[in-house]
């Protein structure tokens, strides 16, 4: 929250900087004032506008708090396994549809007699 906080009004901070500058340099600029003052109001806007929009990507209600979870090797199976048993279930599911329409077509042609 307080990064949040501080992230804000430091950016607006910065934009307020370069704006003040941007102007000192334009009132300044018929007694030819230095154009490094312009690259310096560019460069203020730059990081203000990049710290506001970093501060406005934090978020505040996640934790920083990573929990490592343990490993239960038990539960964890190899690729082609999970692979081979989604086969054979999909081959068990497609035969019983495959029974049940030859069922349905069946019971179509007992009707029709």
């Amino acid at each position: 929250m307080i990064k949040l906080i501080l992230g804000a009004f430091l950016g607006l901070f910065l934009i307020a900087c370069a704006i003040a500058t941007a102007f000192f340099y334009l009132t300044g600029l018929a007694d030819g004032s230095s154009p490094l003052l312009f690259v310096l109001s560019i460069v203020l806007v730059s990081a203000g506008v990049y710290i506001l929009y970093r501060a406005g990507r934090i978020n505040i209600n996640q934790a920083n708090i990573k929990v490592d979870q343990p490993v239960n090797k038990a539960k964890t199976i190899n690729p082609l396994e999970r692979n081979s048993q989604l086969i054979a279930e999909y081959a068990k599911t497609s035969e019983a549809a495959d029974r049940l329409k030859v069922l349905e077509m069946s019971a179509k042609a007992e009707e029709e007699k």
